[in-house]
């Protein structure tokens, strides 16, 4: 698979996973709360590992740096007023507009996701030891062996 085919494929192979590993969600949601795991960026590399395209350390420092604010002050900005708002919603219309902020934080999840691609197709070629990315990601902010291997199982 080439980067492109990758880039192309990468958000329907990440929904498609999410979706048909049951153990999957509760586990993103622990290394995020837990780990404040960036599960966009865990995902690509996860992908990006199971396609043979892993990047090599310096190229995943350069991907993190590259989302970094869109993440802080998007993503996580998003997610914690969305989180603020869960035992507080007093009605239907409260309701309504906690679910929009739902959809606006997967879209821009989605955004970043497609941050992620273009800059990963700048990437000088080569680089990565295969099927390692996201293990090393994961191991470097603190998650123990069996999470990482049970985020990473195929």
């Amino acid at each position: 698979m080439t980067r492109e085919e990758f880039a192309a494929s990468v958000w329907t192979r990440i929904v498609a996973r999410y979706v048909e590993t049951p153990d999957l969600q509760p586990l993103c949601l622990e290394l995020q709360d837990q780990f404040d795991a960036d599960i966009p960026l865990a995902l690509f590399l996860w992908a990006a590992d199971d396609a043979g395209l892993s990047p090599d350390p310096e190229a995943l420092g350069m991907l993190e740096a590259g989302i970094a604010d869109w993440r802080g002050h998007v993503v996580r900005e998003l997610r914690a007023v969305r989180r603020w708002l869960k035992p507080r919603v007093a009605d239907d219309a409260q309701a309504e507009f906690r679910e929009k902020l739902k959809t606006l934080e997967l879209e821009a999840e989605r955004l970043e996701l497609d941050q992620l691609c273009r800059q990963f197709l700048s990437l000088p070629p080569g680089g990565g030891t295969a099927g390692a990315a996201a293990p090393r990601y994961l191991a470097r902010l603190g998650v123990d062996a069996a999470r990482v291997a049970a985020f990473c199982a195929p």
